[in-house]
């Protein structure tokens, strides 16, 4: 499984890292890794993930509470270009930090067999 870690320091921004090369339609070949563990008094808040594709699609995904958070980024999110991560913390009522990535993902474009 390829990974992309992002940690969210409590200056409001998310770094994003990866060693792997990424490529479009890939179903659940890649994989997030999101670090909130900077923010101890946000454990019990719900953590989320504003995915943003090469194509404009968009995903937003509920992590749940805690502070080390995993997903899976399923074929539909994985188009061609560079992919946008903005994870924030949010209670039910208003968001309480939004992290600002420091960095896109370039995800390959699939050369089609025939």
């Amino acid at each position: 499984m390829k990974e992309i870690m992002i940690v969210c320091h409590l200056n409001g921004v998310a770094t994003v890292t990866t060693d792997a090369i990424h490529i479009s339609n890939e179903n659940y070949a890649s994989k997030i890794i999101i670090d909130f563990s900077e923010n101890v008094d946000y454990e019990d808040d719900n953590k989320w993930i504003d995915i943003i594709a090469g194509n404009g699609d968009s995903k937003r995904v509920d992590l749940g509470s805690g502070f080390i958070k995993e997903y899976e980024i399923p074929a539909e999110i994985m188009a061609p270009g560079k992919m946008t991560f903005t994870p924030f913390i949010w209670d039910g009522l208003t968001p309480k930090i939004k992290f600002a990535s420091n960095r896109k993902i370039l995800i390959h474009n699939q050369v089609e067999a025939s």
